[in-house]
């Protein structure tokens, strides 16, 4: 009987060495280190030139709502964006009364967004309702008037017929952006926007 549990012992240990000669023999060199470091390291390497390579948009530019600011180069960057129609400020001209008008009372929401390639939508109530090319100028590029330029003005345009639709000269800090329709108009406001979340 003793006999036997030395050949059991001597046939396992036969069996380990066949198996551990087939794993060296079929992944060479998996017993050292070196391929494990190597593996690693691209592991890594890969991931911080994946990294390196994600594109994100620089951080847009802090302006002071107390103070907004009427650069057209500073609006340029910061028009892009989804916008969210807070309220419009109208002062009747007749009485100099101040009317606010906002989403709860006139009954519907406005949304825009305007990205980077210069198109806008436009939607109420969450529902799309048109599109325009946009562009941030100078109101004297509406009124052909020298002394209007340096009054940044946003302007709409058709995208079918590039004729323009609306314009309002414009205001912004970083989340806020503001139509100022009453400089000519005697039918609307000050529109107020603030950047969606």
């Amino acid at each position: 009987m003793h006999n036997s549990i030395g050949k059991n012992k001597t046939v396992k240990k036969q069996i380990n060495q066949k198996t551990n000669n087939r794993s060296a023999s079929l992944l060479p060199g998996l017993h050292h280190s070196l391929p494990l470091k190597l593996i690693t390291g691209c592991f890594l390497l890969m991931s911080i030139l994946l990294a390196a390579c994600k594109k994100t948009d620089p951080p847009l530019p802090q302006v002071d709502c107390n103070r907004p600011t009427k650069n057209k180069a500073l609006c340029n960057q910061l028009i892009a964006g989804q916008w969210q129609w807070v309220y419009e400020r109208y002062i009747s001209r007749g009485l100099g009364q101040v009317i606010f008008f906002t989403p709860a009372t006139k009954g519907y929401t406005r949304a825009m967004i305007l990205d980077k390639n210069n198109n806008a939508a436009f939607y109420k109530n969450g529902v799309f309702e048109s599109d325009a090319r946009y562009e941030v100028s100078d109101f004297s590029k509406i009124t052909n008037y020298p002394a209007d330029t340096g009054i940044t003005t946003l302007i709409f345009y058709d995208k079918r017929t590039g004729y323009k639709i609306d314009y309002a000269p414009l205001r912004m800090c970083t989340d806020s952006l503001f139509l100022n329709y009453q400089l000519y108009s005697d039918t609307k406001g000050w529109d107020a926007w603030v950047r969606a979340k």
